[in-house]
C-alpha cells in the first residue's frame, strides 16, 4: 500500500477515536481518560511517522513551495504537541479539558486536510510507485509495532 494511503487510513483511526471520546460524554471520566490516552498515543505516533519517514521524502526535489508546506506542517505538529501536553496535565470532564479537546479535534481535522494537499501531494510527485509502496510498508510496520492492538491497520 502507498505511504500516503497508509497514513490516510491512520487519519480515519484518529477520527474514530475522537468520535469514541465524544460518545463517552455521559460516561465517567475514567473511560474518557482511557480513550484520551489511546488517542494521544496514536496521534503522537502519527506525527512521528510523518516527521521521521514521510516528510524527509519531500526534500528529494527541494522547492520554495515544498519548503513552505513542510515548514507549515512541522509548525502545526509542534502546536498539536503542545496542546496534547496541556491536555495531559488536566482531566477529562473538566470544562477546560473538554474545550481543549474540541480545539484539538478541530485542529486535527484542518491539519489532515492540509496534509493531503501539501506534503502528501509532494510525496506523490517525488516518489516513484515502488518507493512510495516501500515507504508505505515501513510506515505500516511501525504502526503495527507501536499501536494498540485494536488500532493496527490490516
Amino acid at each position: 500500500m502507498l505511504a500516503t494511503e497508509v497514513l490516510i487510513r491512520h487519519h480515519r483511526k484518529l477520527q474514530g477515536l475522537f468520535e469514541r471520546y465524544r460518545r463517552q460524554a455521559r460516561s465517567g471520566s475514567r473511560g474518557k481518560k482511557a480513550t484520551f490516552d489511546v488517542l494521544q498515543r496514536t496521534l503522537r505516533l502519527h506525527l512521528a511517522l510523518e516527521e521521521e519517514l514521510l516528510f524527509p521524502a519531500t526534500t528529494r526535489t527541494p522547492s520554495p513551495e515544498a519548503a513552505q508546506d513542510l515548514d507549515g506542517a512541522l509548525q502545526e505538529h509542534q502546536e498539536i504537541g503542545e496542546l496534547l501536553d496541556s491536555l495531559s496535565r488536566s482531566h477529562p470532564g473538566k470544562p477546560a479539558f473538554e474545550n481543549r479537546m474540541r480545539l484539538l479535534e478541530r485542529r486535527i481535522r484542518g491539519h489532515l486536510r492540509l496534509e493531503k494537499a501539501g506534503p502528501y501531494g509532494m510525496v506523490r510527485e517525488v516518489l516513484d510507485a515502488g518507493e512510495h509502496e516501500s515507504l508505505g510498508a515501513q510506515i505500516s510496520a511501525r504502526i503495527a509495532l507501536l499501536s494498540p492492538a485494536s488500532l493496527c491497520l490490516s
